[in-house]
């Protein structure tokens, strides 16, 4: 059996979806890979980091009610073994099981790590499917979300849930704190490239935000209010297929994550050389480093400038289908 579930770019409303704003995800056509069987074990195999390693059920259980019961500094710690992701999902999918069996699942990814892709909500997807297949489970699509995201937790302690309901769902996803996550009926597919700004500092950035609503507080949640209504902008232009109004929400929430501080003089660089070739482009993220997502009628003049910059370069596109039709 082979899964497969596709990684995820955040398109608008960074930061501001914390405190409640609109933000809008999409699925994009890169892809985590998960080939799996059943076995007495659960045996895993880290195609691309070069790892193997083998537990019984009852040490994957067990591993798992330790890692629950841990403070979150301890879970920091369990978090960097590359295989918990993983246990998590299969201790809590073995709850749901009629019968225990283990599972061999070979996880690859052609998605870059911490590169603001969602590697790790791509591969949670596509193993929690597997996962529910060996053990024969009839889960509906919320429920394999939940499943997932056990995964995720692990690798991220305190994710929104946004990257692994896209990558589940696919296409185009809204998300609000009081409302979760929403599939919007957009059916545009565009072409993007991203150029890499350095390091991600998403933590020193969330709280860096924090601090200066605590200092401003009407200032800042008036930035999160434009944020937001470039969010809908970005909507609205997707929905009626309007890549010039695109290009304008993506400029317009820009300025406003640089009001926020969040923005970088790499991040700006690749702005700035985006914008002499006609192209519009925005932090994706945190900020602080990380991605920048670029939109433009032709990228060939920009990427050649980018790369003649040192910066690393990715292309993909929009709207690819979710984890859930891909492992029909």
């Amino acid at each position: 059996m082979i899964t497969r579930a596709p990684g995820v770019i955040k398109l608008f409303g960074e930061h501001a979806v914390v405190y409640n704003r609109l933000a809008l995800s999409s699925a994009v056509n890169l892809k985590a890979q998960v080939k799996a069987t059943s076995s007495k074990n659960i045996s895993l195999v880290l195609k691309d980091l070069k790892k193997k390693k083998s537990f019984s059920l009852k040490e994957a259980e067990k591993l798992w009610e330790s890692y629950e019961k841990s403070p979150d500094e301890k879970k920091l710690k369990l978090a960097k073994d590359p295989f918990m992701p993983f246990l998590a999902i299969y201790a809590n999918a073995l709850k749901l099981a009629s019968k225990k069996i283990g599972i061999k699942a070979e996880i690859s990814s052609e998605i870059p790590i911490a590169s603001g892709f969602a590697s790790s909500a791509a591969c949670s997807s596509a193993f929690a499917i597997a996962a529910s297949k060996i053990l024969k489970l009839k889960l509906d699509e919320k429920q394999l979300i939940e499943l997932a995201n056990f995964g995720d937790k692990v690798a991220h302690l305190n994710p929104s849930g946004v990257d692994v309901a896209t990558s589940m769902l696919g296409g185009f996803v809204s998300f609000r704190k009081s409302e979760g996550a929403k599939k919007l009926k957009i059916k545009t597919n565009i072409k993007l490239i991203a150029a890499y700004a350095g390091e991600r500092r998403t933590s020193e950035m969330v709280e860096k935000v924090a601090k200066f609503r605590e200092q401003d507080r009407w200032g800042i949640e008036a930035i999160f209010d434009k944020i937001e209504e470039a969010t809908l902008k970005g909507v609205e232009a997707l929905k009626e297929k309007d890549l010039d109004s695109f290009g304008n929400a993506i400029d317009e929430a820009q300025e406003y994550l640089r009001e926020l501080g969040v923005s970088t003089s790499e991040i700006e660089r690749i702005v700035n050389i985006t914008r002499i070739y006609g192209g519009h482009a925005k932090i994706s993220g945190a900020g602080g480093g990380g991605i920048v997502i670029i939109f433009a009628r032709d990228y060939s003049r920009i990427k050649k400038a980018l790369e003649n910059q040192k910066f690393k370069v990715f292309e993909f596109e929009l709207g690819e289908k979710g984890a859930i039709e891909l492992s029909e």
